[in-house]
C-alpha cells in the first residue's frame, strides 16, 4: 500500500513530445494525496474500532457461555428440586393415605364396639324394663289381695306384758316384720 508521502513526492519522467502539465498533475497528485492520507487515517480509526469490537464480543461471547452455564445450572436445579417435592409429595400423601385407612378403621371398629355396647345396653334395658314390669305386677297382685287379707298383729303394751296373745291368728298370719317390698305372701 502506498504512503500519502509516496504519492506526493512521486516524479514522473518527461515525455519528449507533448507530455502532461507538470503542475496539474502536481496538483492530482496533492489532492490524491490528502485523499489517501485521510484514507488511512480512517481505517486506522475504524481497525482500532473494530478491535474494540472484536474485544467486546469475544467478551460477550465469555459472558454468554456463563450465563448459559449458570442457566443450565439452575434448571439442573430446579428440575432436581421439583423432582425432591415430587417425591415428597407422593411421600406425604402416601402417608396421609395410610393414616386416613387406618383412621378410617379404627373409627368403623369404634362405631361397632359402641352399636354392640348400645345393643347390649337395649337388651339389659328391656331385662330391666320386664323385670320392672313383672315387679310391678307383683306388687298390684299384692296391693289387691290386701284387703282380703286379714293381718292380726297385736302390740304387746307395756303394762300388760303378760298378755296372752292368740296363737292360732299369730301363728297363721304373716309377721310384719316379715313382709318385705316386693316378696309375695303365697309360699310355694
Amino acid at each position: 500500500m502506498l504512503k500519502p508521502q509516496e504519492i506526493s513526492g512521486h516524479t514522473f519522467n518527461k515525455a519528449l513530445f507533448g507530455g502532461y502539465s507538470v503542475s496539474a498533475v502536481g496538483e492530482f497528485l496533492e489532492g490524491v494525496s490528502e485523499d489517501y492520507a485521510a484514507l488511512q487515517k480512517e481505517n486506522a480509526t475504524l481497525k482500532a474500532k473494530l478491535k474494540v469490537m472484536v474485544d467486546k464480543v469475544e467478551e460477550y461471547r465469555a459472558t454468554e457461555e456463563a450465563m448459559r452455564s449458570a442457566l443450565l445450572a439452575a434448571q439442573r436445579t430446579a428440575e432436581g428440586i421439583l423432582k425432591d417435592a415430587e417425591t415428597r409429595r407422593d411421600e406425604i400423601l402416601a402417608n396421609a393415605s395410610d393414616e386416613a385407612l387406618a383412621r378410617r378403621d379404627d373409627c368403623r371398629r369404634e362405631v361397632a364396639e359402641l352399636e354392640e355396647r348400645m345393643r347390649r345396653a337395649r337388651t339389659e334395658m328391656a331385662r330391666f324394663i320386664a323385670s320392672g314390669r313383672e315387679l310391678c305386677a307383683q306388687e298390684l297382685k299384692f296391693l289387691e289381695q290386701l284387703p282380703q287379707m286379714q293381718v292380726n298383729v297385736t302390740l304387746p303394751e307395756e303394762d300388760d306384758a303378760e298378755a296372752p296373745s292368740e296363737p292360732d291368728a299369730a301363728e297363721s298370719a304373716p309377721h310384719l316384720e316379715e313382709l318385705k317390698f316386693g316378696q309375695s305372701l303365697k309360699k310355694d
